[in-house]
């Protein structure tokens, strides 16, 4: 079974890790917009994303009637039993369910490329704090892809927009607090990140 894990991060905040086999054959029928994806490997890690969103609902008992997605590839669970985040990246797909808000999920395998990008996504006292270490940045990305899911609505500077106080990495997991300061819109967020294998996986969600 592919099904990595199904648990709880908070109240009402569940999350499921799906381990991708490259061998694996995985029925696209109840996401027929997958079909458009060309590459295979790229159409597998997205439908694998969605199998773990499957085995998350069925776990939690809530009904899926399919999937809408908007111009920003935000997903959302039509009839509105809740909000849902999907990712993938390697090895590893995700999905995050929430019922009590809009939730939003990223994972990235840990390597040098956010360190060679850090300054297109990173505000000066960033960088600094980063001081190019890969697991922190990689860290870093994920909380900011993290919160740009959670908006959904696009627009979102990385290194304006997303601010993110200095933290200790801890390969085990942390927590921490960051600001989402776009338009008319200043919020603060939760954010939650842990290791999984060489990857690290972050929920943002609004307590």
């Amino acid at each position: 079974m592919p099904i990595a894990k199904i648990e709880k991060l908070k109240e009402n905040l569940f999350y499921s890790l799906w381990e991708i086999s490259e061998q694996e054959s995985l029925d696209t029928q109840l996401f027929p917009e997958l079909e458009r994806i060309r590459h295979a490997s790229r159409r597998r890690e997205s439908l694998a994303a969605r199998m773990a969103l499957l085995a998350l609902l069925e776990e939690k008992g809530v009904d899926f009637r399919g999937l809408i997605v908007n111009e920003n590839r935000k997903p959302f669970l039509k009839g509105g039993a809740g909000h849902i985040s999907l990712t993938h990246g390697g090895q590893w797909a995700a999905s995050a369910f929430y019922s009590q808000g809009p939730v939003g999920m990223d994972i990235e395998k840990i390597s040098e490329k956010p360190v060679r990008v850090a300054e297109r996504f990173c505000s000066e006292g960033e960088l600094e704090y980063a001081a190019g270490r890969k697991e922190y940045l990689t860290t870093l990305w994920t909380i900011k892809e993290a919160v740009y899911k959670w908006y959904g609505l696009g627009g979102v500077d990385f290194q304006k927009h997303i601010l993110v106080p200095g933290f200790q990495f801890e390969p085990t997991g942390g927590e921490l607090d960051v600001m989402l300061d776009f338009k008319q819109l200043k919020i603060q967020l939760k954010i939650c990140y842990f290791q999984v294998g060489d990857a690290i996986l972050t929920v943002c969600y609004q307590a």
